[in-house]
């Protein structure tokens, strides 16, 4: 620290140079309070340091958050031009194109996209293991049906493995009476 009638040392003038170089980067400003002390000058030096850090770490951060998000909506976006281009080619009415854009905002909206039947994860796993992860998934599904009451595990497992989620939108008609069943329909916890 220059004293009055002490030349300082470089030191000195090199903490002091620092102080001054990252209060100005980090526009901390300089204010009524500043270190007067050469430690007061390193630990301020720090602090500016690590909070830069934590900063920059949190802004980071936030742009990654928005940029992944900007992405997705990007890729769904996308999408759903496709899709309308192709309903527009078939000329389907009005009702229908509907009915199709509000059923791909709610995939959108409450599942993420995530239950792409195409996409399924464990269509690749080794059929062992693609086992034990559908029979987790669906095997309380199937031995909840009365009519799958004392089947062996390996019907069970031969069941599970065909299985794939079906995702229908609030109030949607799933069967009609009369109609011949080619699904096993369980009603899970809806979207919020």
């Amino acid at each position: 620290m220059c004293r009055p009638g002490k030349n300082p040392s470089w030191a000195d003038q090199y903490a002091r140079s620092v102080y001054w170089a990252l209060t100005t980067i980090t526009s901390v400003g300089y204010g009524d309070i500043a270190p007067v002390t050469d430690a007061e000058t390193i630990y301020v030096i720090i602090v500016m340091l690590i909070g830069s850090g934590v900063h920059a770490s949190i802004f980071s951060n936030f742009v990654s958050y928005i940029t992944q998000a900007s992405r997705h909506e990007t890729r769904f976006t996308n999408k759903m031009d496709g899709i309308r281009s192709q309903m527009r080619y078939m000329r389907l009415p009005l009702y229908y194109t509907t009915k199709v854009e509000l059923y791909y905002e709610y995939i959108h909206l409450c599942h993420k996209g995530l239950l792409n039947s195409s996409q399924y994860f464990f269509n690749d796993l080794p059929l062992p293991l693609r086992l034990e992860v559908c029979e987790h998934l669906h095997g309380p599904t199937v031995t909840g049906v009365a009519i799958f009451n004392g089947v062996s595990v390996s019907f069970v497992r031969a069941v599970v493995v065909e299985l794939t989620p079906l995702i229908c939108t609030p109030y949607e008609a799933i069967v009609h009476r009369g109609d011949v069943a080619h699904a096993m329909v369980r009603r899970p916890a809806v979207c919020a």
